[in-house]
C-alpha cells in the first residue's frame, strides 16, 4: 500500500523549534512498513506544509500525536476521512484518549506499537477488523471496541529509525534512543504510564552500530532517563570513547542525581556530552513532594555546579501550578536560575496531561 505517516508540529515555539527533530515511533514505523514492502512517506508539519496529494493519493493515512499537537492532528484525521482514507491514530495522548480520537479516526493503537502496527496494516489491507491485535481500539458498528494491551516491547526487536523516509526534513540534531521506560513516577509525567517503569534497554553494540552514521555530528539522546541505570550508561559510554564513534556534540535529559556519580560525569564529558537537560521542577520544597520528585533543593544545586564545574551546559525546566506555588514560589524561581547561572531555562505550566495522576486527581475533584 501507499502509506502516508504524518508528526504535526507543535502550536508556537518550543525548546525544539531550532532543531527541527522528529520524535522517533513514527520513523520506526515506517522502517518496519518499508521492510514490508509498502511504500512509505513520512511528513513532519502542519496542514499547512502538507500536499493535498500526499493524502487523497494514499491508501492509509497514519498520524502521531501528543497533547500539545492533538488538535492540529484531529483536523488533519478529519480531513483524510471525509476524502475515504482510512485512518490510524498513535502516541501518548490517544493512547489515554482513545474514545475522543475514534472520533477522528477509524483505528487508535495506544501505547507502544512497533509490535502490533504492521499486523493492524495487514488486517486493513485485507479489509478484516483488528480483533486479535493487541492495544488497538476500534469501532465495530455502534460499538467501540478496546483490544487489551499489548506486552512492553522487547528493545532489541526494534529496528533503527530510517530519517531519510522524512521528505525533505533537513535536521541539526539527530534522534537517537537508547531505552524506554522510567523507574522513577512523577504526579505530571504520562512516560511512567506510556512506556512503564521498569528501565528497557537496547544492546550496546546495535546502539554503535546506529551512532557510526553520527559520528562528527550532533546527536540528542531522546531517552526521557539516559541516566536512570547507571552502569548501562558508562558501558555505553566506554564503548562510545574506546572504538571512536562520538558525536561532535550530544546532550540528553537526566536527573539530577546523575551529578553524583563521578566516573559517570567524566564519562560523559569525554564522549562529547556538552549539555544536559535536567527536570529541577521547583525550587520550593512542599511542590516538589507534592510532584513525588524524590529529590530536594539542595541536589538541583549540586547538580548544576557539577556539571558546570566539568564544562557541561545545563538546560533547567521547571512546572509552575502545584497547590503549594504562589507568586512568591515564581520569583525565587527566577532568583535562583540567575544565582546559580543556569545556561538556558524552560519554565512551564502544571498541565493536566491525559495518563498522569494529575489527571486523575484533578478529575476526580
Amino acid at each position: 500500500m501507499k502509506i502516508t505517516l504524518i508528526e504535526p508540529k507543535s502550536p508556537g515555539r518550543h525548546v525544539y523549534s531550532s532543531v527541527n527533530m522528529p520524535r522517533l515511533g513514527l520513523p520506526i514505523l515506517g522502517t518496519l512498513l518499508r521492510q514490508a514492502g509498502h511504500q512509505v512517506r513520512l511528513i513532519m508539519g502542519s496542514r499547512r506544509d502538507i500536499r493535498l496529494s500526499e493524502i487523497t493519493t494514499a491508501d492509509l493515512i497514519c498520524i502521531s500525536t501528543t497533547t500539545s499537537t492533538v488538535v492540529e492532528a484531529y483536523h488533519l484525521a478529519d480531513f483524510a476521512c471525509d476524502q475515504g482514507k482510512p485512518v490510524i491514530m498513535g502516541g501518548a495522548h490517544v493512547s489515554f484518549m482513545a474514545e475522543e480520537a475514534l472520533e477522528h479516526c477509524n483505528y487508535v493503537c495506544r501505547g507502544e506499537a512497533d509490535l502490533t502496527f504492521l499486523p493492524l496494516v495487514s488486517c486493513i489491507e485485507r479489509g478484516e477488523l483488528p480483533v486479535d491485535i493487541p492495544g488497538v481500539s476500534f469501532r465495530r458498528d455502534d460499538t467501540i471496541i478496546h483490544n487489551p494491551a499489548a506486552d512492553w516491547v522487547d528493545m532489541n526487536r526494534v529496528p533503527f529509525p530510517d530519517l531519510s523516509l522524512f521528505s525533505g526534513l533537513k535536521m541539526s540534531t539527530y534522534p537517537v534512543m537508547t531505552s524506554r521506560g522510567c523507574p522513577f513516577d512523577c504526579t505530571f509525567c504520562s512516560v511512567t504510564q506510556m512506556f512503564g517503569r521498569k528501565y528497557r534497554c537496547r544492546e550496546t553494540e546495535a546502539l554503535l552500530e546506529e551512532l557510526k552514521q553520527y559520528r562528527g555530528k550532533q546527536v540528542f539522546f531522546v531517552d526521557d532517563n539516559f541516566t536512570a541505570n547507571p552502569r548501562r550508561t558508562k558501558e555505553l559510554l566506554r564503548a562510545m570513547i574506546a572504538q571512536d564513534i562520538k558525536p561532535s556534540w550530544w546532550c540528553t535529559q537526566v536527573r539530577t542525581d546523575a551529578a553524583r556519580d563521578e566516573e559517570l560525569l567524566q564519562l560523559m564529558y569525554d564522549s562529547n556530552c556538552r549539555m544536559v537537560f535536567v527536570g529541577m521542577e521547583s525550587v520550593n520544597p512542599e511542590t516538589l513532594k507534592s510532584y513525588n520528585k524524590k529529590q530536594e533543593v539542595e541536589d538541583i544545586v549540586y547538580c548544576i555546579e557539577r556539571f558546570h564545574q566539568l564544562g557541561i551546559m545545563v538546560h533547567g525546566m521547571f512546572v509552575f501550578g502545584a497547590d503549594e506555588d504562589n507568586l512568591q514560589t515564581i520569583e525565587e524561581t527566577l532568583d535562583f536560575a540567575l544565582k546559580n547561572r543556569i545556561d538556558t531555562v524552560q519554565f512551564l505550566i502544571l498541565t493536566p496531561l491525559p495518563g498522569t495522576k494529575t489527571f486523575f486527581d484533578l478529575e476526580e475533584e
